[in-house]
């Protein structure tokens, strides 16, 4: 089975609080300002095109505040030649389960409702959005608080744990909104010193009720999916 994040872990080092949306974006940043060089980040051989994953996602294309966020920054950034994230695509990774060609349409069903139990039904996710930050491979968006993300992440990775008997673990987990890709190596400086202004918009406040088992595919230089399973994060009434 692959590693979930096989490349690289960014920022290394978890925030000194994982609840202060402060020190989280500027953890981010701070780390951000460490990066000399932009990579392409579609640079994966273990995933060629037509290869697909299930991913666990929290799906934010509904989310108009964020999407509005999202193309201000893409806008600004248009001449750095970006891989721009369409507004349906908007997304938080939670975690991935496997390649298809790794885990059966029936193994995933039984991880889907395996976390179903696990995860029970915490409540609602609200999430604090921005300010711009970004990494080695991309232009992304900080996440805060990351307690509950971290918590759900957890409980989906052990699910997964338990189903293949794999390890478990969160210490790989950077909760974050990407928003555009870099696709060449490029000098991360002139990039960021165009970002600096764009910080200044102010985060937005999204909230999440679920999180969606999808089938992953990279494509044409941008993330498609399609919903196979959901987690409903509150309490279904009748």
């Amino acid at each position: 089975m692959s590693e979930q994040y096989p490349r690289f872990v960014f920022p290394e080092h978890l925030p000194p609080s994982l609840s202060d949306p402060a020190v989280i974006a500027a953890h981010d940043w701070s780390a951000f300002c460490e990066v000399d060089v932009l990579t392409d980040h579609w640079d994966r051989p273990d995933w060629p095109p037509g290869r697909c994953s299930y991913h666990w996602f929290i799906t934010l294309g509904d989310q108009p505040a964020l999407i509005d966020l999202a193309q201000r920054c893409q806008q600004a950034l248009v001449a750095f030649g970006l891989d721009p994230v369409a507004p349906e695509s908007l997304h938080l990774t939670l975690c991935r389960v496997g390649f298809t060609d790794e885990v059966s349409e029936e193994q995933a069903r039984f991880v889907a409702e395996a976390a179903r139990q696990r995860v029970g039904a915490p409540g609602p996710l609200r999430l604090t959005v921005g300010p711009l930050a970004g990494s080695p491979g991309a232009v992304r968006l900080s996440v805060s608080p990351w307690e509950a993300l971290l918590e759900l992440h957890d409980r989906l990775i052990e699910t997964r744990a338990a189903v293949f008997a794999s390890p478990a673990g969160t210490s790989r987990f950077r909760p974050h909104v990407g928003i555009a890709y870099g696709n060449r190596t490029m000098p991360a400086s002139p990039l960021r010193r165009a970002m600096e202004p764009l910080r200044r918009l102010s985060p937005v406040q999204v909230t999440a009720g679920a999180a969606h088992l999808v089938i992953l595919r990279r494509e044409d230089h941008a993330y498609r999916w399609e919903r196979f399973e959901t987690l409903c994060l509150t309490r279904q009434t009748l």
